[in-house]
């Protein structure tokens, strides 16, 4: 697999849709964020993309439903800072900052977003053949502001994106429908979660998925950056009907949401 469409003709072979509609798009649950935001009770995708909730004070000019102007047109100087706001607005700054500053001073930041914007959306490629990249928790927000269909991929979504496919491949019948399925699972990672919220796929169903554990490897990261950004917008169209840059963004939050604790999600899930 190595393009948008040959990942959505998977999907569509495998007869992906009846299991979303069945078992995911309208599947019930109940997520205890935690004092400060308690219970939240989900009815569907939407209903969570609905219910999305991230803290932030009212000092930030960035905002997730809000794209950022053109990456082409925008000066040096501005870029730099809209890239500081975006880590700071995630909680991200750990050397981020100073990476994007680096490459400001050596007027390097724009060629290099716009290296990355050609490639995060160009739908007939995954192989990953930049110099030099970042990937981070921090430059995937900003990956996400400045690209169109680019998911903000953290450890709440991937695990999300993650009991989807666990639970599509325990469905299917038979090895050959399996090993298809593999062949997008395969480009992803999982994350650890935190102590106390369960985020990360077992040994076992990594294994059988062909997914990695998240780690150093920057170029591997972007292609489950970009492969997770894909699916996304597959279940964009699924759940929207039509695929634009504002359904993406619900879907995007939705998997934020619904990733919190996936033990919350489903006790049995194959997770750790």
């Amino acid at each position: 697999m190595n393009s948008y469409n040959e990942m959505a003709q998977i999907l569509d072979r495998l007869g992906f849709s009846d299991f979303y509609f069945s078992q995911i798009s309208n599947v019930q649950s109940q997520v205890d964020f935690g004092k400060r935001k308690g219970k939240i009770d989900f009815t569907s995708i939407k209903s969570a993309a609905e219910q999305y909730t991230y803290e932030s004070s009212g000092k930030y000019s960035v905002n997730i439903d809000r794209q950022l102007g053109a990456l082409e047109t925008t000066p040096n100087n501005e870029l730099i800072l809209q890239c500081v706001e975006v880590f700071d607005w995630g909680g991200v700054q750990a050397s981020n900052i100073i990476d994007a500053i680096n490459l400001h001073r050596k007027n390097e930041l724009k060629p290099y977003l716009a290296e990355c914007k050609s490639w995060f959306e160009d739908d007939h490629n995954l192989v990953v053949d930049l110099n030099n990249i970042n990937w981070s928790s921090g430059w995937t927000k900003v990956f996400s502001f400045m690209f169109e269909l680019t998911t903000i991929y953290d450890s709440r979504v991937a695990a999300y994106i993650n009991y989807i496919f666990a639970s599509y491949f325990d469905s299917l019948e038979s090895v050959e429908q399996k090993s298809e399925l593999t062949l997008i699972t395969k480009h992803l990672v999982s994350f650890k979660g935190t102590g106390t919220r369960v985020r990360c796929l077992n040994s076992e169903l990594r294994r059988m998925l062909g997914i990695n554990m998240k780690s150093p490897d920057d170029k591997r990261n972007f292609k489950a950056n970009k492969v997770a950004s894909w699916f996304l917008r597959y279940l964009c169209k699924l759940e929207y009907g039509e695929v634009t840059q504002a359904n993406f963004r619900q879907v995007d939050k939705a998997m934020f949401m619904l990733g919190f604790d996936i033990k919350q999600i489903d006790c049995s899930a194959p997770f750790e």
